[in-house]
């Protein structure tokens, strides 16, 4: 056993906290002085009689198991001592004592942007995040997100579109794709980019872990771009992380008395930068790196936002629809936006029943009159 088995214990160890785990590390020099720790030796140091009981039923896991554990579900591992562990990590308050990847990890000395925001968001944040991420993606900026459903996702989905690289940081273990909307999305990612996680197999789902996972979001940024936001959301979490952090907050701005824009407008309002366009984010970018002598531009860079990126004539004026549109199918198309409802409030709007709206929602989505964004939330198609 080298130290770096030791720290992978440390790491995996599922029994203990991570405050826990640097409480020990501050405690003794090496994690194999920790491994071989004494149950008698931790109550002297003042640890509770929990922790003890914790850690000497953690010890019952063996090293080889990990590692086994690690080989069967073709994940990587770096620990707080290795050479490829991100620097940016280690200039946060409890770092991790070493992440679980699959793919690639960030390169430290290229940009990085965090890309975060609402989790249902409107079809105009949907293009807002795709043209950004792919045009600072074709610039070689490196886009990190948390891999939700929403912004989080389209952000990876346009660095994926620029050919660049993404890493999603996740607030679970990485054998659990959680939301499983995403599971092609994380297969992609394997590939062109990084998934992460501070936790090992196995690790219960718990919403704690998400404000955790905020942290290495904005850790591994130089700048964090927000689309749209909530007041109340965990994207003002990572904000906050961002910000304790010193690292540089932009903001797309939104209209007022949008809901998905009362969080960004609150920002600007406490000092944010505001983003009107990728180049914002470059020009603040060169201070630090001097990658950028020749800015690449897509092709058709313009907000176009189309559906799904597909081009849909049709006439949106239902009273003169080329569609015959039933009672029901009528009721429930009045009823959506460009900012998107989910299938349970449609019900509750509608005053019909759930067998009917899946039925108008069926025949309105044939006709291309409505999108479905992501797993029950539903938009107007207004092209």
């Amino acid at each position: 056993m080298n130290e770096r088995d030791y720290y992978l214990w440390l790491a995996a160890n599922n029994e203990l906290e991570l405050p826990v785990k640097h409480k020990l590390l501050n405690y003794f020099e090496t994690p194999y002085e920790i491994y071989n720790l004494k149950s008698e030796t931790l109550e002297k140091c003042g640890f509770s009689n929990l922790i003890c009981s914790r850690f000497m039923q953690s010890k019952q896991i063996s090293i080889e198991s990990i590692h086994e554990t690690l080989y069967k579900e073709n994940i990587k591992f770096s620990s707080f001592a290795d050479n490829d562990y991100p620097e940016k990590f280690k200039n946060i308050y409890n770092p991790p004592i070493g992440i679980f990847y699959k793919g690639r990890l960030p390169d430290d000395k290229l940009p990085s942007v965090s890309i975060i925001g609402a989790r249902c968001c409107s079809e105009y944040g949907r293009q807002i995040t795709l043209n950004f991420s792919k045009n600072l993606s074709l610039n070689n900026v490196q886009i990190i997100s948390g891999l939700a459903i929403g912004i989080d996702g389209h952000a990876h989905e346009g660095a994926i579109l620029g050919k660049g690289y993404t890493c999603g940081v996740l607030g679970n273990s990485i054998d659990t794709i959680y939301p499983k909307y995403n599971y092609n999305l994380f297969e992609q990612m394997y590939e062109t980019g990084c998934v992460i996680s501070e936790y090992f197999v196995g690790n219960k789902f718990n919403k704690t872990h998400f404000p955790e996972r905020n942290r290495l979001i904005a850790a591994l940024s130089d700048i964090v771009l927000v689309v749209e936001a909530k007041v109340k959301s965990g994207t003002m979490i990572t904000i906050d992380r961002a910000l304790e952090q010193g690292k540089d907050v932009y903001v797309i701005p939104g209209r007022i008395g949008d809901e998905l824009s009362e969080g960004c407008m609150r920002m600007v309002m406490q000092g944010a930068n505001i983003a009107l366009s990728y180049k914002d984010i470059i020009d603040k970018l060169s201070e630090h790196y001097e990658i950028f002598n020749n800015l690449t531009l897509e092709k058709d860079s313009q907000y176009t936002f189309l559906p799904n990126n597909n081009k849909v004539k049709l006439n949106k004026d239902i009273n003169n629809c080329k569609f015959t549109l039933e009672k029901n199918e009528i009721i429930v198309y009045a009823l959506l936006s460009l900012t998107p409802i989910h299938l349970d409030d449609i019900v509750i709007k509608s005053k019909i029943t759930y067998p009917e709206v899946i039925d108008a929602i069926t025949k309105l989505l044939k006709k291309q009159l409505i999108i479905c964004i992501s797993a029950e939330y539903y938009i107007k198609n207004n092209q």
